[in-house]
């Protein structure tokens, strides 16, 4: 997706080429959980304007439901876009044009983008080296089921820089469905296990617990803060 409108791969080569910045960066949004397109659309433009993101803003959109009681079908939608969302950051790769490639992940889309890359690495044996950045944005992932793929991509994966908030109330009740299985975005990034586990493996974590928010869950912190997101962002 771009600039709010679907584009086959000539399109996407075409629109690319026109948008590019001098540095050659393009920045692809994974929307999260109980997000309809209008609203997608929306908090990407939001994040772009209010960072001034110098890269070509690239949507991608998988097929949420849009409501709170939707959990269960948005999350096999992540399961059902992995092969999609791989294909895309596959075809970005592969444009000469392209120099580097940013991939922004809010909530679910954070799992959907662990798995993409993790099977890009399973076919490819590394994740293409254009993509150097992955951000996520409050994680709706089980850290557990996170760390395995994540260290399987190998030693050459892309720097992740994760926000994270204690106060988050959508990653609570997503816990509870989970059976009390900690968030990624909920962890406390100096408490054990946690503080020597990310001391070791170069994921940089940003606490924005103590910040307020619009958003009466405290699920977008990172979009009510430019500021903050602008420091993974902007690379």
């Amino acid at each position: 997706m771009s600039g709010g409108k679907s584009v086959d791969g000539r399109q996407e080569q075409v629109w690319l080429k026109q948008h590019l910045p001098r540095d050659r960066r393009v920045l692809v949004f994974v929307q999260g959980f109980n997000t309809h397109f209008d609203d997608a659309v929306y908090r990407f433009a939001q994040i772009v304007h209010d960072c001034g993101v110098d890269a070509a803003p690239i949507l991608f959109r998988w097929p949420s439901r849009g409501s709170v009681f939707e959990y269960v079908y948005d999350s096999e939608s992540t399961n059902f876009s992995r092969d999609a969302l791989e294909e895309t950051l596959q075809r970005l790769a592969r444009d000469p044009n392209v120099g580097e490639v940013i991939v922004m992940a809010h909530s679910m889309g954070a799992w959907l983008v662990t798995e993409s890359l993790r099977q890009m690495a399973i076919r490819d044996g590394h994740v293409t080296p254009k993509l150097r950045n992955v951000i996520f944005a409050s994680p709706d992932l089980d850290v557990d089921v996170f760390a395995t793929p994540w260290r399987s991509m190998g030693p050459n994966r892309p720097r992740l820089t994760v926000f994270v908030s204690r106060s988050d109330h959508a990653l609570r009740v997503s816990r509870r469905l989970a059976g009390n299985v900690e968030r990624l975005g909920q962890i406390d990034p100096m408490a054990e296990p946690y503080h020597s586990a990310l001391t070791n493996s170069g994921i940089v974590v940003i606490d924005l617990t103590g910040l307020q928010s619009a958003d009466p869950l405290n699920h977008a912190k990172f979009a009510d803060n430019p500021e903050v997101a602008s420091l993974s962002a902007k690379g």
